[in-house]
């Protein structure tokens, strides 16, 4: 019985999928695109948070500051889902990768904050 229930929440997955796919109407060369610009945003963000981490002492002015020097990294998807998409495709889309983006940097600047506190403390 538990087969059949997993067999049919895989199927059910894979449905979902293909659904997804087709109404989005995104190629795979466009989600590749989107997954390498992610990728390389996500990466810019973290250094360039970690470089000013000492700079501030909220967090949260921290990511901001880091949103803006990477802003550039977004542009190369912005101007090619111009042409191709709507503009609110775009700016869903480009909301969807700061938010994930800020959603794994805080934790990550928490974390070497507190670090950076404590080892200053016990020098």
């Amino acid at each position: 019985m538990t087969r059949y229930i997993i067999l049919l929440i895989f199927f059910a997955g894979i449905n979902a999928g293909i659904n997804a796919q087709e109404s989005t109407g995104i190629s795979n060369e466009d989600r590749q695109l989107i997954n390498k610009t992610t990728q390389d945003y996500n990466i810019c963000i973290q250094q360039n948070a970690l470089q000013q981490l000492d700079n501030y002492t909220d967090i949260r002015e921290v990511a901001a500051h880091a949103v803006e020097l990477c802003e550039h990294q977004l542009n190369t998807v912005k101007e090619y889902f111009a042409a191709k998409t709507n503009a609110d495709f775009y700016s869903g889309l480009e909301r969807n990768i700061k938010n994930r983006a800020i959603r794994k940097l805080l934790p990550l600047l928490m974390y070497e904050k507190s670090s950076r506190q404590t080892a200053a403390t016990e020098n």
